[in-house]
């Protein structure tokens, strides 16, 4: 029980909106991803949502405990584990497929360019604006329903630019920006 509740609260750590994940790389390039959920999303479903995007690394981590764990025993432990990875496999496919239609509804922009790029600097402002709006509605200065109006705005102008950009032909310039509305 204890693990199941430890669970959630990783689960319920991030902002309510979805994330922003900005990562360097060599020689002034950044990879910047905004995801904002879509607005009124239920607590169940942004949990859903946050444990697919942490399955592979989750998968990871618990074949690496139970390897450990199993270092000093026989092969028959070993063995166990081993065929507890393809039901563990068959079983992340079937709930990759029950969030495919929160997966799609999510809004979702990455941009690999420098790091003077507008872009970028635009999705951290978007970021920003959302944790605000949380850290405003947490002190009781939004209602719920503002925040989600403020969420609704920030998931449109994602959401808004996915269209915007595939309907104009790729020009070249500083980098480029890849960007869709549907799942990593």
């Amino acid at each position: 029980m204890a693990l199941v509740h430890l669970l959630l609260r990783l689960l319920d750590a991030g902002p309510r909106w979805g994330r922003h994940t900005v990562g360097a790389s060599r020689y002034g390039v950044v990879r910047s991803e905004l995801v904002v959920f879509a607005p009124g999303i239920s607590v169940e479903e942004r949990r859903r949502l946050r444990l697919h995007a942490a399955g592979p690394q989750l998968v990871v981590a618990v074949t690496a405990a139970g390897a450990v764990g199993t270092l000093a025993l026989d092969r028959l432990p070993l063995l166990l584990l081993a065929a507890l990875a393809l039901p563990t496999a068959s079983l992340l496919l079937l709930s990759a497929r029950s969030t495919r239609r929160l997966r799609r509804a999510c809004a979702r922009r990455l941009v690999i360019a420098d790091v003077d790029s507008p872009a970028v600097a635009e999705q951290a402002a978007i970021a920003a604006v959302l944790r605000r709006a949380d850290r405003l509605l947490d002190a009781g200065v939004l209602t719920p329903l503002e925040h989600e109006e403020v969420w609704a705005c920030a998931h449109d102008r994602v959401a808004g630019r996915v269209a915007d950009r595939r309907s104009q032909p790729r020009a070249g310039g500083s980098g480029t920006s890849a960007t869709d509305g549907s799942p990593s």
